[in-house]
């Protein structure tokens, strides 16, 4: 386990206000192995959903979508009044994706870790409110709220995107939460 790996591990125990042991945290890759351990701890609901319910409250006076509708095939990333009006209006964080759209440069620039792995176009309505989701984590959850396994995957997904400076749109729940296993 890599340095990288222990400050994560120290974030989630000083988060979750638990030890988490040398044993278990060896066993962490990825984001998902962080939540099901954090679901033997606190047992939480694994179909309950209340984050993604508020969200989609939140944000329905704004985005008219389905949730697999692309978002930005719709709404322009480049309307940076709009994108404010609805940061303001939900009182939350919206990050917008640094992706990429299809061309050769882009896939050479891929190539070279240059640029995002995703397209622009194919970020869904569900997927942007997992996003918003993880960056806004400390006001949609409160600590010691942890009622479901979709609240301790958002927490656990922000506070690694947090600690390592991620782009929010490449980070998921089966992601890699530190790139140091050999």
């Amino acid at each position: 386990m890599g340095l990288d790996s222990v400050e994560l591990i120290i974030a989630f125990e000083k988060y979750f206000k638990i030890n988490i042991p040398d044993r278990e945290a060896e066993k962490m890759y990825r984001i998902s192995d962080v939540v099901r351990y954090l679901n033997t701890v606190y047992a939480t609901a694994p179909i309950s959903k209340p984050v993604s319910g508020l969200l989609q409250n939140k944000f329905t006076d704004f985005l008219n979508l389905v949730p697999e509708a692309p978002v930005f095939e719709r709404y322009r990333i480049e309307d940076k009044i709009f994108w404010e009006q609805v940061a303001t209006g939900t009182n939350l964080a919206i990050v917008l994706p640094k992706g990429r759209v299809p061309n050769t440069l882009n896939r050479l620039q891929r190539l070279f870790y240059l640029k995002p792995d995703y397209e622009v176009a194919q970020i869904t309505y569900s997927r942007f409110l997992e996003v918003i989701a993880y960056v806004n984590y400390k006001a949609l959850i409160e600590p010691g709220k942890w009622n479901s396994i979709e609240a301790l995957t958002i927490v656990v997904c922000g506070i690694t995107i947090e600690l390592n400076d991620l782009d929010p749109y490449e980070v998921y729940p089966s992601s890699g939460f530190v790139d140091d296993r050999h």
